[in-house]
């Protein structure tokens, strides 16, 4: 598994242009600085439920806030609560008790 192999976990089928690689690879290994720099020109961004997806596994709750910031809250919600790879993104957080603790805030603020 190289430096790129989180991108395994995307279908094969999404693998295209729209899913802008340099920002998933920036969300991937947490690299607020690039993420926040591709994010800025929102122009040439595909808003899809791979970045959330990406923020949460980097493991780094200043990404989860950026991502989550930056998006629809109502998008960012479905968002959670999507099925991604067998696991919902919520499920996927359990993983990292702080993350968990961000995106149970997230989702009570919203109710």
């Amino acid at each position: 598994m190289g430096q790129l192999a989180f991108l395994e976990v995307i279908p094969q089928d999404h693998l295209v242009e729209e899913i802008q690689p340099p920002l998933l690879v920036a969300i991937a290994e947490a690299n607020i600085g690039d993420a926040n720099l591709l994010l800025q020109n929102r122009n040439n961004v595909d808003v899809n439920q791979n970045y959330l997806y990406f923020a949460v596994q980097s493991g780094s709750e200043a990404m989860v806030n950026l991502i989550s910031n930056r998006f629809d809250r109502r998008q960012c919600m479905d968002w959670i609560f999507s099925v991604v790879d067998g696991r919902t993104l919520y499920q996927l957080a359990n993983e990292n008790d702080n993350i968990h603790r961000l995106l149970d805030g997230y989702i009570n603020q919203n109710d």
